[in-house]
């Protein structure tokens, strides 16, 4: 069986984005306007207001061989989880020792300028937030250590709290909070042509030897403009998974030790 292996395709988020616009500001169909776009992938609250849960992304899209088969998802509210089945869980590599999160918490925004917005809450594993920090075989410390392993970039600046919007100024940028449980990126909002999403968010885990590597990542794009085409901003979720491996009946099954 194929290795799963990450992919950047923020790209067909955009191409899907524009056929949603497409598709809202002719009407829509009937499945459209109901959220069913998202079945199979989380619940979208917004479709049945009786619901409290929050609409959540589950990357049961990804189960399939072929990367290609992927689809970008639009997030059911502006406010929704990111969260990791246990069922992908259970698929971890022999080397996986600490899992470092469960899920996360997300609210986007756009603004006229067109700079977006998205606030994180992590919503570490059992014993993640201490081992989030944990040195691991390169020299990277801090907020560029934790950075890496949550969302696969090397910068940041640490902060009491995340600032509001007004105490942004002219000043954008990655905020994360000194016990890296909020995290706030401010940043020109996702575009068509763009190849990486707004922020990608990583389910990462230690290994035996120190080392650290992550089984899936959750790419946000946040696009100004609402889905009818108000005010707002419009979250597409392109999901990967990597180090697991996907059976013929399509469930997640864990790697042969040998291709680790």
């Amino acid at each position: 069986m194929t290795t799963r292996t990450a992919t950047r395709v923020a790209s067909a988020a955009a191409l899907a984005l524009s056929a949603m616009l497409a598709l809202s500001a002719c009407g829509g169909s009937d499945d459209a306007k109901d959220g069913s776009q998202t079945e199979g992938v989380g619940d979208n609250s917004e479709s049945n207001p009786g619901s409290s849960k929050t609409w959540e992304y589950d990357f049961s899209n990804t189960r399939v061989t072929d990367d290609n088969d992927i689809d970008p998802v639009a997030a059911g509210s502006s406010t929704f989880t990111v969260t990791i089945p246990d069922e992908l869980k259970a698929a971890k590599p022999s080397s996986a020792k600490t899992w470092l999160v469960d899920s996360y918490n997300v609210t986007t925004k756009a603004f006229d300028s067109g700079i977006c917005r998205a606030d994180v809450t992590v919503n570490f594993a059992s014993g993640g937030q201490q081992a989030i920090t944990t040195p691991g075989l390169s020299s990277r410390s801090g907020v560029e250590l934790v950075s890496g392993r949550l969302m696969g970039v090397r910068y940041g600046t640490t902060v009491d709290k995340v600032p509001s919007d007004d105490e942004l100024g002219t000043q954008g940028g990655l905020f994360l909070t000194e016990d890296y449980s909020k995290i706030a990126i401010v940043n020109d909002c996702s575009g068509p042509e763009d190849q990486a999403a707004f922020v990608d968010l990583r389910f990462p885990y230690l290994k035996d030897d120190g080392d650290d590597d992550y089984m899936a990542e959750a790419g946000v794009s946040v696009y100004q403009g609402g889905q009818s085409g108000a005010a707002g901003a419009t979250t597409m979720i392109t999901g990967s998974t990597q180090n697991v491996d996907i059976s013929v009946s399509g469930d997640w099954v864990a790697e042969d030790p040998e291709e680790e």
